[in-house]
């Protein structure tokens, strides 16, 4: 997977995801906040941000509220430039709860966009994601969804206390690039004090109230700090003026600003943030048996820090704890791992259709047919599973004829139109014909060997992995790289580190849970050998 959409995810997204263009039908929006704030990455200019508050009044009297956030920047992926711009919206009533929520997400000239419409029913939410025009139902148990005004008015509830250091609150509402569903906030007082804002204080000598915080989101492995600007006789909510994240690839702060400032720092000419090269894993010397299809190899993981390393048994891999942050992970072509899941658990997690991975879109079903044509004609008119899964492959790597990492991650459907994108298209599309085959398939995120001229490194990846037959009645998982060239399937050169259904609730969640490795991995190549041969598989 390209690093910088990995930052994007939870760094830059963490608070700024994408937007929508869709707002709920009637009525005049009365803006009240516009905010915009200049962005650094590593300590490099990268871009600006805005943050818009908007109201109207409803045809029975009451209020809602949009909040608006956009983000653009630019950054290097090695010697060359690419444009990122998100934008998000989410509209909630007065009482904080969602009635829409989306973003878009555009690199380059890929864009990709979604939208979650709610409903509130007791004790649930029935939600509407669309997609590229396909709108797909879903149901979260819980209370309602709430929304980033909801999140904001609740912080002000904090600072008016004027708490100890250390004080805390708890908050569920919705991050939409992390999918439909609330998510679990803590926010940490750790400090108050007053301070000079640009665009906020009238001189030098105006200095306000600014309260600073921490943040816990779950699902987020990294802990944000935030700043806001609340006077409750001044400002009707807070006012974030700074957002810090120290992620693996470099510090990454917004703060407030004027618009000529941030606007300056789009523009800036300088030296670019670099996202990609500076995530890579590291290797001691080519290790050219990686690239074989099949065989045996073991990988020593190692955390930089210590901590805890919880690196899957899925797939062709098997892993084995040393010590606390320390992992062997054996990839063995000859021993996938048996499915013990239930065949209707099954079909709801890895043949059901997604926001991303659209199996029932007019053009994936054309890629299906094209896929059993080609399999029937190279296997006799009788393909197994295994082999209508190795058609999919190579339809893939087919389908898309240019391959770059400025591509927003798009589903399969519009990869399927466009035919670009980078490895995360290629799973995606992969996974999207194997369920239109009805393969059970999942996305993988992991490292991958590569050679460049950065020299050997494991670099971040995403593949696929689908269910097929086999002795005795039993189904096994098997990894597929579509990306690979000449009609090789996979390598050795593959360390998993999680997989997903790519489901609505955690389409992202799969580059999100590994985003703290990206800067903090050791790993050693032990030994490469023959694959063996379970008993199940002889």
């Amino acid at each position: 997977m390209a690093a910088m959409r990995v930052c994007a995810v939870l760094g830059l997204a963490a608070w700024c995801a994408a937007l929508s263009e869709v707002d709920l039908e009637g009525g005049e929006w009365t803006e009240y906040t516009n905010l915009p704030y200049t962005v650094t990455i590593a300590e490099k200019k990268a871009g600006l941000m805005g943050l818009r508050f908007s109201k109207r009044e409803t045809e029975d009297g009451g209020v809602v509220y949009k909040v608006e956030e956009h983000l653009k920047a630019k950054i290097a992926r090695g010697p060359d430039s690419v444009e990122l711009a998100f934008r998000n919206i989410i509209i909630e009533n007065a009482d904080g709860d969602v009635l829409l929520a989306g973003y878009t997400q555009k690199m380059a000239t890929q864009e990709v966009q979604m939208q979650y419409n709610y409903i509130s029913t007791p004790g649930s939410v029935d939600i509407t994601s669309v997609s590229n025009g396909v709108a797909l139902p879903s149901k979260v148990e819980g209370a309602v969804a709430h929304g980033r005004k909801y999140l904001f008015d609740r912080l002000g509830k904090l600072f008016e206390k004027d708490g100890p250091k250390d004080a805390s609150m708890t908050v569920h509402a919705v991050k939409p690039e992390m999918g439909p569903a609330d998510r679990r906030q803590e926010a940490t007082l750790k400090a108050s004090g007053q301070r000079y804002l640009p665009g906020l204080s009238v001189s030098a000598d105006d200095l306000l109230d600014v309260y600073d915080i921490t943040v816990e989101v779950e699902g987020m492995p990294l802990v944000i700090s935030e700043s806001y600007h609340y006077h409750p006789h001044t400002s009707p909510m807070p006012l974030l003026v700074e957002y810090e994240v120290d992620s693996p690839m470099g510090r990454i702060v917004a703060s407030i600003s004027t618009q000529d400032a941030a606007q300056a720092a789009l523009d800036n000419d300088d030296a670019r943030p670099e996202l990609v090269v500076a995530s890579y894993v590291k290797l001691p010397r080519p290790m050219h048996k990686l690239w074989m299809t099949s065989g045996r190899v073991e990988f020593l993981v190692s955390s930089k820090n210590g901590e805890r390393l919880d690196l899957p048994n899925e797939g062709y891999q098997q892993v084995e704890r040393v010590r606390e942050g320390v992992v062997k992970a054996v990839l063995d072509t000859g021993a996938p791992e048996e499915d013990t899941m239930e065949e209707e658990e099954v079909a709801r997690l890895y043949l059901s259709n997604s926001a991303m991975v659209d199996a029932s879109d007019e053009e994936i079903l054309k890629l299906r047919n094209k896929a059993i044509k080609a399999a029937k004609k190279a296997h006799n008119g009788s393909p197994t599973p295994e082999q209508l899964a190795h058609a999919a492959r190579a339809l893939t790597r087919e389908t898309i004829t240019t391959s770059n990492l400025a591509t927003g991650f798009a589903s399969a459907s519009e990869t399927a139109r466009t035919k670009s994108g980078d490895c995360s298209e290629h799973a995606v599309l992969l996974a999207a014909i194997l369920r239109a085959l009805r393969l059970p398939s999942r996305t993988c995120s992991g490292l991958v060997y590569l050679e460049d001229r950065n020299g050997p490194n494991l670099a971040w990846h995403m593949w696929a992995q689908v269910l097929l037959p086999g002795p005795g009645g039993k189904q096994y998982w098997h990894d597929l790289d579509a990306t690979f060239r000449n009609g090789q399937t996979y390598s050795l050169g593959h360390v998993l580190f999680g997989t997903s259904s790519m489901s609505d609730a955690e389409a992202h969640m799969s580059e999100i849970r590994i985003v703290s490795m990206i800067g903090n991995l050791n790993v050693e190549v032990l030994e490469v050998g023959e694959a063996t041969c379970s008993a199940d598989q002889s």
